[in-house]
């Protein structure tokens, strides 16, 4: 089976984080002074820490409510990328995840944020954390005891029991390792989601445990042409840490899996908006007939590793350029994720 990241994999994920400098910088949100397990006073907005015990094992998360919440809220579970946390994907020098705040605001959703794990100590609550379950075996080897399937439906059944959300509209994307997760949740727990969207990240290619999800769930997958670390035609990820699928091979899985292989498709550019990027974004949408559920896939012609972003850009140093690759700068990635996924609704009988 493949595995992702694997210890290379997972050296090297390191490894491209400290070159890259403050790409990967730990200066997002620190934890609160609220990090019991009550109930979080959602009303004032803001950001909380919270654990559960899943399994054997003590897992971590936090939130973040918008100012003016009201109930029966959408919540959105964004899944962090390896070597990366629950609190760092919103630093100041983080790229396009830190959108998500601005689309929680505006549109008043809840963003759940969970924390992987550290395969080298087991530890769940620091900042260079994976996710071991995103594809059969990962790094579990690793993580002994460590099963992030389950964490996330034990943290959909605390959030929908606890909080102002509504369970027919919960939402899940992620980036790379998240990504891949991502992926993972629609084939086993399709219906806890009413969509998802996977950015930079193609299914494993020797994964014999992907099989057709019982049912299908709407999908944006976002992959950039240029992308040195998911390559867009797929292959040997750097340094043997598993082999991964072509975005196309990807696309076509997701299309049989949703029922919209023979589906008519729509293709567009979208308005080139910084013409110095040397990025497009070219969007082609699949919408299948009844029974089915739509797949979009955002290729970034010309981008990396990174979300495509309007206002948040990585650090322009040489080592990130070289190692991500360019943002497309036409579109917010979170935005284009948010328009994707919100008039989907999950069927709660």
């Amino acid at each position: 089976m493949a595995q992702w990241p694997g210890k290379a994999g997972t050296i090297l994920i390191a490894l491209v984080a400290f070159l890259a400098g403050c790409a990967f910088d730990r200066t997002g949100p620190r934890p609160d002074a609220a990090t019991g397990n009550g109930a979080a006073p959602w009303s004032d907005g803001g950001w909380y820490e919270r654990s559960l015990r899943s399994g054997e094992t003590t897992r971590w998360y936090r939130l973040y409510f918008p100012p003016g919440l009201e109930r029966g809220a959408p919540a959105v579970i964004l899944l962090h990328g390896g070597s990366r946390s629950m609190r760092d994907m919103f630093g100041e020098r983080a790229g396009g995840p830190r959108a998500w705040l601005d689309v929680a605001d505006r549109e008043g959703l809840v963003l759940v944020v969970p924390n992987g794990t550290n395969p080298e100590n087991g530890d769940t609550r620091g900042d260079n954390q994976f996710w071991v379950d995103a594809t059969a075996t990962g790094v579990a080897e690793d993580a002994p005891g460590t099963d992030d399937l389950r964490f996330i439906t034990d943290l959909l059944d605390r959030i929908e029991r606890r909080y102002p959300v509504d369970p027919a509209r919960v939402y899940v994307s992620g980036a790379s390792n998240g990504g891949l997760l991502t992926y993972r949740l629609l084939i086993h727990e399709p219906r806890r989601f009413a969509a998802g969207a996977a950015f930079i990240a193609n299914l494993p290619a020797d994964d014999a445990d992907l099989r057709p999800p019982e049912a299908p769930t709407p999908l944006m997958i976002t992959n950039g042409t240029r992308d040195r670390l998911m390559q867009w035609d797929g292959g040997e990820i750097p340094m043997r840490g598993g082999r991964i699928r072509s975005t196309e091979d990807t696309v076509a899985w997701w299309l049989n899996a949703n029922h919209a292989a023979d589906a008519p498709r729509r293709t567009r550019y979208l308005p080139d908006r910084a013409p110095d990027d040397d990025c497009r974004l070219r969007e082609v949408t699949w919408r299948p007939e009844s029974g089915g559920a739509p797949v979009r896939l955002l290729a970034m012609e010309g981008g990396g590793h990174t979300l495509p972003s309007l206002r948040y850009d990585l650090p322009d140093t040489f080592l990130a350029r070289r190692i991500f690759g360019n943002v497309c700068r036409d579109a917010e990635g979170a935005t284009l994720a948010w328009e994707f996924m919100s008039p989907f609704r999950r069927d709660m009988e």
